[in-house]
């Protein structure tokens, strides 16, 4: 790895407030959790997940102006002005910032790049840091507190439970509903064999 957990750290901590620095530093501390059930011992995949699950939100505070200019000069296709694509954004533009500039491999980048919302054929490192950024908090609600207990038992039925649930809970509130959430949870459906109506 070309660069020290606290040398990220350090990198990061600019970038983001106090609060969602600290939330970065939980999350990081959660995909270890996972990873002491699921990296089976393979200490690359571990530093890379733990560095993926500390940047991930590295790009979630950059204004307006920032993301307009740097998608324009790096050639990123994504519509901001778009409110369906709002959570995909930091993820996209982070993704893209982390590999160019701290030199993450597509692997570490694509965890980063969907851990809103979520993909289809998610790797592993996907799993653990999509979850990791939903249960890597304090005093979770009672769903969260069910994400992490199923996520300890099967990683695809816990991806799944979240999704579905947070579909649930936009829709009541009448919010939009990003496509590619969508697309995850059908995802997840059809590999769990779930029998339910969206």
């Amino acid at each position: 790895m070309k660069y020290s957990i606290e040398e990220l750290k350090e990198f990061l901590k600019p970038l983001i407030s106090e609060k969602r620095y600290n939330h970065s530093v939980m999350v990081m501390e959660e995909a270890k959790e996972y990873l002491k059930k699921y990296a089976n011992n393979d200490r690359e995949f571990y530093e890379k997940t733990i560095r993926a699950a500390l940047m991930h939100d590295m790009a979630k505070e950059m204004t307006q102006e920032e993301i307009k200019e740097y998608i324009k000069i790096n050639s990123i296709d994504l519509d901001i002005d778009n409110p369906v694509n709002k959570p995909l954004i930091h993820g996209i533009i982070g993704a893209d910032k982390c590999i160019k500039e701290y030199d993450f491999d597509e692997e570490m980048a694509n965890s980063i790049r969907w851990h809103t919302t979520g993909s289809t054929n998610m790797s592993l490192m996907d799993k653990i840091v999509f979850l990791a950024d939903k249960t890597g908090r304090e005093n979770l609600l009672p769903t969260l507190k069910k994400v992490r207990e199923k996520a300890f038992i099967d990683l695809d039925e816990a991806i799944y439970y979240y999704i579905e649930e947070n579909i649930k809970r936009l829709k009541e509130k009448n919010a939009t509903i990003n496509q590619k959430s969508i697309e995850t949870k059908n995802y997840f459906f059809k590999k769990l064999n779930k029998i339910t109506k969206f």
